[in-house]
């Protein structure tokens, strides 16, 4: 994106500090930031004449539910379409119809729900639909060597780091029951 080498080193951080200083003495910082108001006010982000929270640590959570649910949608994703390359014919036969609309585009560019509980609903059918893939591709009528294809292992493992055991109803797991950060699967889709 930045067309920088992958041996750059970056920047050293402390040059936002001084960018952010000279836009405050020159108080330009109203210039940056009422366009981006305009702009968050225009897509529905922010409500007119409402209170704002600027604190970072309520974006950061905005930010962390949205990438978990991403995360589950990408796997799935991507383990479909590694699944229509090694094994088409299979996977033809144990899809749902509505696995194709749900999983053909790209999650990143997809409009996520915008409540808690819709996004908690949609995860939970994105659940749905991964315990459903996996129990497939567990049962003994499949391709044995279906259960070693890297990113089926990488659906397992997701759908265990996000989930709750497929016993009964599909539950997304709460964020402080999820396995710790340095455990978790970071691998990009």
């Amino acid at each position: 994106m930045l067309s920088l080498e992958l041996t750059d080193p970056g920047f050293d951080a402390s040059v936002l500090c001084e960018f952010r200083q000279r836009l405050l003495e020159g108080k330009a910082d109203q210039l940056i930031l009422q366009p981006l108001l305009d702009l968050a006010l225009a897509h529905g982000w922010l409500k007119a004449r409402g209170k704002q929270r600027t604190d970072s640590t309520h974006v950061l959570g905005a930010i962390r539910a949205l990438h978990r649910l991403e995360t589950v949608g990408e796997t799935m994703r991507a383990t479909l379409n590694v699944l229509a390359t090694v094994a088409p014919e299979w996977l033809r036969t144990h899809v749902s119809p509505e696995w194709v609309d749900r999983y053909e585009k790209r999650f990143e560019g997809y409009r996520l729900p915008k409540g808690k509980a819709e996004r908690q609903q949609y995860a939970e059918v994105i659940g749905a639909d991964g315990f459903q893939l996996l129990a497939a591709i567990d049962s003994e009528t499949a391709p044995s060597w279906l259960r070693e294809v890297p990113m089926v292992q990488v659906l397992r493992q997701v759908w265990v780091q996000q989930y709750y055991a497929p016993d009964g109803p599909v539950r997304w797991r709460n964020e402080e029951d999820r396995p710790r950060s340095r455990l978790t699967n970071t691998l990009p889709l």
